[in-house]
């Protein structure tokens, strides 16, 4: 990613749109209990504003920290916030200039978030 919460973040390519845009799957920046600063949110932030570190999706944690109860559409799949959450990773999607296809290395911690969803797509582009 090239800007915004999710800059510097690895994404896995979920489709490319026929808009011209990119769904990506992400590990989600979501706020503790105690940041109230929501990274959900589409207002922009302050340049000053650090995004919460990345943590993957739990329907339990989210309802403990927002009083809000996901939606579980179907098993693995959630929605919440407006957003959708597959494997504990968000999807989301952007225009095109926002990401870089350039391959680059993915930190550890990173790729253990990843790997430990379970989610077929990912895994599948995860296996060397």
């Amino acid at each position: 990613m090239l800007k915004g919460t999710y800059k510097g973040d690895m994404g896995y390519v979920a489709a490319v749109e026929n808009w011209g845009g990119v769904s990506l799957f992400l590990v989600p920046h979501l706020p503790g209990p105690h940041n109230p600063d929501s990274s959900l949110s589409k207002r922009k932030h302050s340049c000053l504003t650090t995004p919460p570190e990345p943590n993957l999706f739990s329907p339990i944690d989210a309802r403990l920290n927002f009083g809000i109860d996901p939606v579980c559409q179907e098993p693995y799949v959630y929605h919440f916030n407006r957003y959708t959450f597959e494997h504990r990773l968000i999807l989301k999607t952007f225009v095109l200039h926002s990401v870089s296809s350039t391959s680059v290395h993915i930190p550890t911690q990173l790729l253990f978030l990843f790997w430990s969803t379970d989610h077929p797509a990912v895994m599948r582009g995860l296996l060397f």
